[in-house]
């Protein structure tokens, strides 16, 4: 217990809990795409992350489409729903520039 005498503290949740987007500049981390799959560069996908220090992945395409689930079970290795996001791609996986 925290704070006041009698007084329990209960971690924010939801709309309180860090939010932030990853695998958006450069590609994804290699560590969140070996663990989340495609939700990794997904563009439907955030990554929450809890006041505990746990992640989860949340599909927004969820929010609109009920085929979706909200927290898919990871790795996702196949999704009819995955949009890369952009500039997201591997620069390896870019073609060759013309060299004249």
């Amino acid at each position: 217990m925290d704070g006041a005498a009698g007084t329990v503290v209960v971690p924010a949740r939801g709309k309180d809990a860090r939010e932030s987007r990853v695998g958006k500049e450069a590609g994804a981390d290699p560590n969140h795409r070996m663990h989340a799959g495609l939700c990794a560069d997904c563009r439907w996908s955030r990554r929450i992350e809890s006041s505990r220090g746990s992640s989860f992945w949340l599909c927004r395409r969820s929010e609109i489409d009920t085929r979706y689930r909200k927290y898919p079970p990871l790795p996702v290795m196949q999704c009819d729903g995955y949009e890369e996001e952009a500039g997201s791609a591997d620069p390896e996986d870019l073609p060759d520039p013309d060299v004249s």
